[in-house]
């Protein structure tokens, strides 16, 4: 978890106060960041990092893409508390269709 942090810090240190950066380095902040979400969700959370490498050195919004994947893991996060406070909700209480 250390190694994550220090990953994170060092790739999101240097963009504070940059409006534009390459796509390889938010990758690597986004890496970061997921390594770090997946000590809280454990193996529910799997994740794959591939950049081609023609879009490398494009330059993005800064923490643009880091923004974009936080608000889709809030998301994910929050139905997964749904499904899981429904599973263990008495039977009678559950919803019910046709």
């Amino acid at each position: 978890m250390l190694d994550n942090l220090i990953r994170y810090f060092t790739a999101a240190l240097p963009q504070l106060r940059q409006e534009e950066a390459p796509l390889a380095q938010e990758m690597r902040l986004v890496e970061a960041y997921l390594a770090i979400y997946r000590v809280r969700m454990g193996t529910r959370l799997t994740f794959e990092v591939a950049l081609p490498r023609n879009l490398a050195e494009v330059h993005v919004s800064t923490m643009m893409l880091l923004t974009l994947v936080e608000n889709a893991l809030k998301q994910v996060s929050t139905r997964w508390s749904r499904a899981a406070a429904s599973a263990s909700a008495p039977a009678m209480t559950r919803p019910r269709c046709c």
